[in-house]
Protein backbone atom coordinates (compact mmCIF):
# COMPACT_ATOMS: atom_id res chain seq x y z
CA UNK A 1 0.00 0.00 0.00
CA UNK A 2 0.75 3.14 -0.37
CA UNK A 3 -0.02 6.65 1.09
CA UNK A 4 0.65 9.51 -1.27
CA UNK A 5 -0.04 13.25 0.58
CA UNK A 6 0.20 16.35 -1.46
CA UNK A 7 -0.20 19.70 -0.05
CA UNK A 8 -1.76 22.41 -1.97
CA UNK A 9 -1.14 26.23 -0.67
CA UNK A 10 -1.89 29.55 -2.24
CA UNK A 11 -1.97 33.04 -0.02
CA UNK A 12 -5.07 34.35 -1.75
CA UNK A 13 -7.67 31.20 -1.25
CA UNK A 14 -9.26 31.04 2.00
CA UNK A 15 -11.65 27.92 1.37
CA UNK A 16 -11.31 24.50 0.48
CA UNK A 17 -14.16 24.74 -1.90
CA UNK A 18 -12.56 27.84 -3.87
CA UNK A 19 -8.93 26.12 -3.79
CA UNK A 20 -10.33 22.89 -5.55
CA UNK A 21 -12.13 25.12 -8.06
CA UNK A 22 -8.88 27.14 -8.78
CA UNK A 23 -6.62 24.07 -9.12
CA UNK A 24 -9.44 22.61 -11.61
CA UNK A 25 -9.00 25.44 -13.64
CA UNK A 26 -5.55 25.23 -14.39
CA UNK A 27 -6.10 21.56 -14.76
CA UNK A 28 -7.23 20.52 -18.61
CA UNK A 29 -10.85 18.86 -18.87
CA UNK A 30 -9.58 15.56 -19.38
CA UNK A 31 -7.29 16.16 -16.16
CA UNK A 32 -10.20 17.01 -14.24
CA UNK A 33 -12.12 13.80 -15.29
CA UNK A 34 -9.42 11.41 -14.49
CA UNK A 35 -8.29 12.99 -11.06
CA UNK A 36 -12.09 12.66 -10.18
CA UNK A 37 -11.94 9.26 -11.65
CA UNK A 38 -9.82 8.33 -9.10
CA UNK A 39 -10.89 9.60 -5.63
CA UNK A 40 -12.93 6.45 -4.61
CA UNK A 41 -10.81 4.65 -5.85
CA UNK A 42 -8.05 6.04 -4.00
CA UNK A 43 -9.53 6.38 -0.92
CA UNK A 44 -9.08 10.39 -1.25
CA UNK A 45 -9.62 12.92 1.69
CA UNK A 46 -9.45 16.63 2.08
CA UNK A 47 -7.63 18.87 5.05
CA UNK A 48 -8.60 22.58 5.12
CA UNK A 49 -5.85 24.69 7.31
CA UNK A 50 -7.58 27.75 7.01
CA UNK A 51 -4.85 29.76 9.30
CA UNK A 52 -2.34 29.06 5.93
CA UNK A 53 -4.40 29.21 3.19
CA UNK A 54 -3.26 25.45 2.87
CA UNK A 55 -5.10 22.23 1.32
CA UNK A 56 -3.87 18.77 2.02
CA UNK A 57 -5.20 16.25 -0.08
CA UNK A 58 -4.38 12.03 1.70
CA UNK A 59 -4.56 9.34 -0.72
CA UNK A 60 -4.19 5.53 -0.15
CA UNK A 61 -3.23 3.13 -2.64
CA UNK A 62 -2.74 -0.04 -3.58
CA UNK A 63 0.67 -0.84 -5.16
CA UNK A 64 -1.19 -1.87 -8.57
CA UNK A 65 -3.62 1.07 -8.04
CA UNK A 66 -0.74 3.67 -7.73
CA UNK A 67 1.67 2.23 -10.26
CA UNK A 68 -1.38 2.78 -13.24
CA UNK A 69 -1.62 6.18 -11.43
CA UNK A 70 1.95 6.96 -12.06
CA UNK A 71 2.13 5.39 -15.77
CA UNK A 72 -1.23 7.32 -16.62
CA UNK A 73 -0.48 10.75 -14.86
CA UNK A 74 2.83 11.04 -14.92
CA UNK A 75 3.09 13.27 -18.14
CA UNK A 76 0.02 15.65 -17.12
CA UNK A 77 1.22 15.79 -13.35
CA UNK A 78 4.29 17.75 -14.32
CA UNK A 79 2.43 20.01 -16.90
CA UNK A 80 -0.57 21.10 -13.72
CA UNK A 81 2.48 21.52 -11.17
CA UNK A 82 4.04 24.02 -13.23
CA UNK A 83 0.57 25.65 -13.92
CA UNK A 84 0.01 25.84 -10.65
CA UNK A 85 3.34 27.18 -9.38
CA UNK A 86 2.99 29.59 -11.98
CA UNK A 87 -0.69 30.66 -10.65
CA UNK A 88 0.82 31.36 -7.01
CA UNK A 89 0.84 27.47 -5.49
CA UNK A 90 2.97 25.80 -3.66
CA UNK A 91 2.87 22.10 -3.98
CA UNK A 92 4.50 19.15 -1.85
CA UNK A 93 4.12 15.55 -2.25
CA UNK A 94 5.32 12.76 -0.30
CA UNK A 95 5.21 8.91 -1.08
CA UNK A 96 5.50 6.46 1.92
CA UNK A 97 4.96 2.63 1.96
CA UNK A 98 2.18 1.54 4.51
Amino acid sequence: MKKQTITFRKESISSLADMKGDIRQNMSDSDVSYILSIESLSNTGYNWNSSENKMTMTRTWSDEDYNNYVANWSDSKSETVTRLKSNGYTFTETIENV
